[in-house]
């Protein structure tokens, strides 16, 4: 489970041979918020939360979404084999 950033106590997760649209799981703590990356013409937006505070999940998308070129990035190098 790589992690490819990690910020304000988030650590931001792409997983190998995961499932598309391209997405990240920020993990802070005992919470977990799905974001889906969107593209270059779409924000990123959340998915899914298990156990996040609401707070937690707004804090997740405002890095996603300042961070979306980096991520999409390593979303793609972590799928290219696929």
């Amino acid at each position: 489970m790589p992690t490819v950033l990690r910020q304000a106590g988030f650590s931001f997760r792409i997983y190998p041979n995961d499932h598309a649209p391209a997405h990240v799981h920020a993990v802070k703590a005992e919470g977990t918020t799905i974001i889906n990356l969107g593209d270059l013409e779409a924000q990123p937006s959340i998915r899914e939360a298990y156990k996040a505070k609401p707070k937690e999940q707004r804090d997740a998308l405002a890095i996603a979404t300042g961070n979306q070129n980096l991520l999409l990035e390593k979303w793609a190098e972590i799928h290219s084999n696929e």
